[in-house]
């Protein structure tokens, strides 16, 4: 059996937690930027698909560079970077060969830092989002999946798609980008994963630099209540004028936090994970 490769917490002087594993066997770094208390359980059921939105323009200005200019800087040295939301966490990923990581954590510093959020990229994004959404209401399996959804979880915000709906992602625009921006976008929320050949004295001095000025404001974070999941086995059927049946079965599962659930994530894995799984 392979070794275990050892992971370092660590925290910078601003709060950021940063996960560092010292890989030599490639001249390639992976990076992840998370923001722990953020996704689209943070939303309201009025501002669905936020989070999400927010996600497909991040990348598209700030206060220095233009979309393209920004595109360029990533492409021009072959790297590969994106945002994604999910329910529970937003999330800025990168891969870059080793030479070029200073300039992708300050690239991706600053997407994160001084996003302007371009009002003619927010509409195209928006347009694009609304067809995703009709797409899916066309489709049989994302149709069954919103039904088990809203079987399991009911109201709370697992139900609901992270796209949001079409009259939700209408009536989203720069403002509330701007505030969901200031209130989540802040050291302490932050975690930067990071995998690769990289010197740990070398990766805290820089991220330091990078980041050392950036401070949390003095509000707190926002709170989150949510009502628990609570299982009510049923059955729920659509009609629709297809010739396939998509039938799915779920269950509610531990949490996260739960010592079950790294058990569950295996089960799942070695019953469901592609071809080489035993269904």
């Amino acid at each position: 059996m392979p070794a275990t490769i050892p992971v370092e917490r660590l925290q910078l002087s601003n709060g950021i937690t940063v996960l560092l594993v010292q890989n030599d066997t490639a001249d390639i770094v992976a990076g992840r930027l998370l923001l722990r208390h953020a996704g689209s359980r943070w939303e309201s059921a009025a501002e669905g698909g936020l989070f999400h939105l927010l996600s497909t323009v991040l990348t598209k200005g700030t206060e220095i560079r233009d979309a393209f200019q920004i595109a360029e800087a990533i492409e021009s040295v072959g790297a590969a970077l994106s945002a994604d939301a999910t329910s529970d966490y937003f999330g800025l990923a990168f891969k870059c060969v080793t030479p070029d990581f200073p300039d992708l954590i300050k690239l991706a510093a600053e997407l994160l830092r001084s996003p302007t959020f371009p009002t003619n990229e927010i509409e195209r994004e928006k347009y694009v989002t609304l067809q995703n959404i009709r797409s899916q209401q066309e489709q049989p399996f994302n149709v069954a999946f919103q039904q088990l959804r809203d079987g399991l979880y009911g109201d709370h915000p697992y139900a609901r798609s992270v796209l949001g709906t079409e009259e939700t992602v209408r009536g989203l625009g720069q403002s509330q980008l701007m505030i969901c921006h200031q209130q989540f976008f802040r050291p302490d929320n932050l975690v930067i994963s990071l995998s690769g050949r990289l010197q740990r004295e070398t990766v805290l001095d820089l991220l330091e630099a990078v980041f050392a000025d950036w401070r949390s404001p003095a509000e707190s974070m926002p709170t989150l209540q949510l009502p628990t999941p609570i299982a009510r086995p049923d059955t729920f059927s659509l009609e629709q004028d297809s010739q396939q049946a998509t039938v799915m079965l779920g269950y509610l599962a531990p949490s996260s936090h739960s010592p079950h659930y790294p058990v569950l994530k295996l089960v799942s894995s070695y019953l469901g994970s592609g071809l080489s799984s035993r269904l």
